[in-house]
């Protein structure tokens, strides 16, 4: 009997020391995130956006070299993703969409941006 409960507790212990294990693999693990080039500060809330059939990248002039910087971002996600994205020049920016805007002066240094991904879309300010 003292044989049997002890390979049982034994069993157990075992089982516990692997899920324990398991578990503390899957969380130790962090995706790196990959951004060139390398941004000044990084906050990182949580979500995704999800790239839709309906998804545009979406301009806010009509300047050439953003629109030729846009239609080069849309034949590069269109690969991988599988959907083609529309270039539209647009006043106000709509939800569900890329968004890549010129703010002249952008935080007072030049190539400075701001990308912000939430899960209703991405949204990419700089200054050229």
């Amino acid at each position: 009997m003292r044989y049997k409960l002890n390979t049982v507790i034994r069993k157990r212990i075992i089982l516990f020391a692997i899920f324990i294990f398991m578990v503390s693999n899957g969380y130790s693990q962090k995706i790196p995130i990959s951004i060139i080039p390398q941004p000044v500060s990084l906050e990182i809330t949580g979500g995704a956006f999800v790239v839709g059939y309906n998804t545009a990248i979406q301009i806010n002039s009509g300047n050439t070299e953003l629109r030729k910087v846009a239609e080069y971002l849309s034949k590069k996600l269109s690969g991988p993703t599988g959907f083609v994205m529309p270039v539209k020049v647009v006043q106000v920016f709509s939800k569900n969409n890329i968004h890549l805007k010129l703010s002249p002066g952008y935080g007072g240094k030049k190539e400075g941006y701001e990308l912000t991904v939430t899960a209703t879309g991405v949204s990419l300010a700089a200054d050229s």
